[in-house]
């Protein structure tokens, strides 16, 4: 896991910091798109007119959002700017109409689901379930992460689409049985909760002691 972790990092930092992936790539057809990206994110504005047309706008409708946004329906980029404005870009579309707010927002409701996935993780012992609900709450997490990153140029566009938000009726699809996979889960370990409350012993409340009180009678 460390292995890994170490080597995904020495990726990300050479791609950051050295040409040597987007010449490696740029000389493989099949491969090209990737330098192209990766040229994208370090500077979205070198080919502005051609390559780099759909990440600098992007940029520019994030750039013009504020903290409210132009309002619902204000958006300015999705009307040919951004080619995939219902998609890959449907974020910075959020954004430009909803400003911080909307991120805000989208990402409070991303955190619900996955504390709550998190907690029936841990409230079960069995192990299928709990692997279920983990890899679920990772598979939300990274899309997440992984969209986010690429509107805002800060990684490679992967055309890795925003979960709940993004058209596209693959994903939908898949995030429907992950869901329905996850609600199976849950419910079956709130009936061995439920099983396991009713087998443990009701034991007898203790009532508090009453304190006597003397009481001192004059002559």
């Amino acid at each position: 896991m460390i292995f890994l972790f170490v080597v995904l990092l020495l990726l990300l930092v050479g791609i950051y910091f050295s040409d040597w992936f987007v010449t490696l790539f740029r000389n493989v057809p099949l491969l090209r798109h990737i330098a192209v990206r990766i040229e994208n994110m370090k500077n979205p504005y070198i080919n502005i007119h051609f390559e780099g047309y759909q990440p600098a706008n992007a940029l520019y409708s994030l750039g013009d959002a504020g903290f409210f946004g132009r309002g619902f329906g204000g958006s300015v980029r999705k009307y040919g700017f951004l080619t995939q404005a219902e998609s890959d870009y449907i974020l910075a579309i959020v954004i430009e109409e909803f400003g911080f707010f909307g991120l805000l927002l989208i990402t409070v409701c991303y955190c619900i689901l996955l504390w709550r996935l998190l907690h029936w993780a841990l409230a079960t012992a069995k192990p299928q379930f709990k692997v279920m609900l983990l890899c679920s709450a990772a598979y939300f997490l990274l899309h997440f992460f992984i969209n986010i990153g690429g509107v805002s140029t800060l990684i490679p566009m992967t055309g890795v689409p925003l979960l709940f938000i993004s058209a596209g009726g693959s994903a939908l699809l898949a995030v429907g049985i992950v869901l329905g996979l996850d609600f199976y889960a849950i419910s079956q370990i709130q009936i061995e909760q439920e099983i396991e409350a009713q087998k443990k012993p009701n034991r007898p409340r203790l009532q508090p002691a009453r304190s006597k009180t003397i009481c001192s009678c004059r002559r």
